[in-house]
C-alpha cells in the first residue's frame, strides 16, 4: 500500500474513533467483526477517492465519475447494502442484509 492510502486509513480511523464505530460494532450481532471494519474502511477509502476527485477537478464529466460510484456500489455490496431499483418513488435505496 502507498504512503498516500496509509494516511486516508488513517484520518478513517480517527473518524471511526469519533464515531464510536468499535463501539457500536461491539454492541452489533456481526459475527467477523473485524472483517466487516475492514470493509468498511474500505468502503470510507472509495468515498474518500470520489470527494478527492470532485474537489480537485471542478470540471469534470459525469461519466468520468462512473468508476468511482462503481466502486462505491461494490464496497457498499460488501457491506451488506445492495442498491434497489424497483422501489417506487425511489431513485436510490439501500437495504440491509441480514447476518453481516
Amino acid at each position: 500500500m502507498t504512503s498516500e492510502h496509509h494516511q486516508i486509513v488513517d484520518k478513517i480511523n480517527i473518524l471511526f474513533e469519533y464515531r464510536k464505530i468499535h463501539w457500536l460494532l461491539a454492541e452489533s450481532q456481526i459475527r467477523d467483526q473485524s472483517d466487516f471494519l475492514e470493509r468498511l474502511i474500505n468502503l470510507q477509502v472509495a468515498i474518500y477517492k470520489l470527494d478527492w476527485q470532485l474537489e480537485n477537478h471542478w470540471n469534470i464529466e459525469l461519466p468520468d465519475l462512473k468508476p468511482f460510484w462503481l466502486n462505491i456500489y461494490s464496497r457498499l455490496s460488501e457491506v451488506g447494502l445492495r442498491k434497489i431499483n424497483n422501489e417506487p418513488g425511489l431513485k436510490r435505496s439501500c437495504v440491509i442484509k441480514p447476518g453481516n
